[in-house]
């Protein structure tokens, strides 16, 4: 169930039987804070605890897992099965969570400490932040791109290509700062990532959010990264530079992405069709 969703019949259930968030507490031997964090989805309640919510709140625990949308589409012969997969389901969302808050801080530590030390080196060296704020910038990009990745429920990877493009354009903007080279992000830098980050986006939406078959997904993951990309970075690097110069190796490189991405898909072509009999057959 959505945390929030799971938060509102809590908080429903609690009210209408004008309970404070701290009697609920005492109940579950829970501080007041725990019963506040799950009623506004920030946060499950460990699953030992159900039956015990389930009681005090006189409530059914299988509410506490599914909407009522699930619960009526479901059998009594497939409730069981309903019911494990929603204990599973349930159980992994809390490791989750749990596994967030502890790697994170660490990760965050990780990135923060070296860039302490640059700054710090950079100081005592120069009086002054010049070379320092190029690994600052790029440490706390990171930082960014991995809050998506570690806070969000749903759609991670997607929103983390997202925060990446949008963190990424004031990045190059600094570094082209920084540098006192300027004219390179617009026509070079800016296009460069947009094509390379959104190419990225549309393979991790065709490998995680659809059912295509896997060798049909690599040969299109193969043309638009080893052809389309490789091509269209070729030409904004020659239209920047405003030299036209044969390139023998991207064209090479093209190639040999293009035959893998025929072969990929002749394969999974192949495999759809044999699925397609066996079902038929069946």
């Amino acid at each position: 169930m959505d945390n929030q969703k799971f938060g509102g019949i809590i908080a429903k259930a609690r009210k209408d039987k004008e309970m404070t968030q701290k009697a609920l507490a005492e109940i579950l031997c829970v501080t007041d804070k725990a019963v506040s964090k799950w009623e506004r989805g920030k946060g499950y309640p460990e699953i030992t605890l159900l039956p015990a919510l389930s009681k005090a709140l006189d409530i059914p625990a299988k509410d506490l897992l599914f909407d009522d949308t699930e619960v009526e589409a479901v059998t009594a012969d497939e409730w069981s099965d309903k019911l494990v997969t929603g204990v599973i389901q349930y159980s992994g969302e809390i490791s989750r969570q749990k596994l967030s808050r502890i790697v994170f801080p660490i990760l965050s530590s990780a990135l923060a400490l070296p860039a302490f030390i640059c700054l710090l080196v950079n100081y005592c060296i120069d009086q002054a932040f010049t070379w320092s704020i190029y690994p600052l910038a790029s440490l706390f990009l990171c930082f960014l791109v991995l809050i998506p990745i570690f806070f969000l429920k749903k759609h991670r990877i997607l929103a983390a290509h997202g925060v990446l493009l949008i963190a990424l354009i004031p990045y190059l903007f600094i570094i082209e700062r920084i540098t006192m080279s300027g004219g390179w992000v617009i026509p070079l830098a800016l296009p460069a990532a947009v094509l390379t980050i959104g190419v990225s986006a549309i393979i991790v939406w065709l490998v995680l959010y659809t059912r295509i078959n896997r060798f049909i997904a690599m040969a299109i993951a193969f043309f638009l990264s080893g052809v389309c990309v490789n091509l269209a970075i070729n030409e904004i690097v020659v239209n920047f530079v405003g030299e036209r110069t044969s390139n023998i190796s991207v064209v090479i490189t093209s190639l040999c992405f293009a035959a893998a991405a025929i072969v990929l898909m002749i394969i999974g072509c192949a495999q759809r069709r044999k699925q397609g009999a066996k079902s038929k057959a069946g």
